[in-house]
């Protein structure tokens, strides 16, 4: 998607009003993704379409990767701001008053992600970035495939044969079955 400098405002609205309807989610899916808080990733999806509405510079060629530039600046802010700073101090106060079976389920948690990471290095770069698009950011077999830039039945075919190759390193490992029974 263009947008010229010198297209009425109208038109600019239009615009933008279309871009929010067709990326709306997957700004949000992207931004969530990176700070795993889902009020913030709402506050700052919006403020990523207000800053695009409101910019006034030269010609943005491609607006999908523009926006997405705007959202990962506006994460680098808030990331780098003080009110995160003072997040991460009362968490850490809360963390204190965690029981014994929390903390137990997040380490558990955090062992099976590890798994996770590790099976994953038996797969290929491509079979990886496929199952990191389609299951961690959440996008659609199409938008996957934009991405990847493959067609279609291509990535459709990378995740199948990704989660039938992890399926076999888990059970190797005896992990399949624990996730089974659980």
């Amino acid at each position: 998607m263009h947008v010229e400098r010198d297209i009425s405002p109208a038109k600019a609205d239009d615009l933008m009003s279309s871009a929010y309807k067709d990326l709306h989610a997957e700004i949000f899916r992207y931004i969530h993704s990176k700070s795993g808080d889902w009020s913030l990733a709402e506050d700052l999806t919006s403020e990523t379409f207000l800053k695009a509405l409101r910019y006034e510079g030269s010609t943005v060629r491609n607006l999908t990767p523009w926006l997405y530039t705007i959202a990962r600046n506006l994460l680098y802010d808030y990331f780098r701001s003080a009110a995160f700073r003072c997040e991460i101090l009362s968490d850490v106060s809360d963390a204190s008053h965690r029981s014994q079976q929390s903390a137990e389920e997040e380490f558990l948690q955090k062992e099976d992600a590890v798994t996770l990471l590790r099976a994953m290095t038996h797969l290929s770069e491509p079979q990886r970035a496929v199952l990191r698009h389609r299951f961690y950011e959440g996008l659609n077999v199409r938008q996957t495939a934009e991405r990847v830039d493959r067609c279609v039945g291509a990535v459709r075919s990378q995740q199948l044969r990704a989660l039938r190759k992890l399926e076999r390193v888990l059970e190797d490992s005896g992990l399949a079955r624990e996730a089974v029974q659980s």
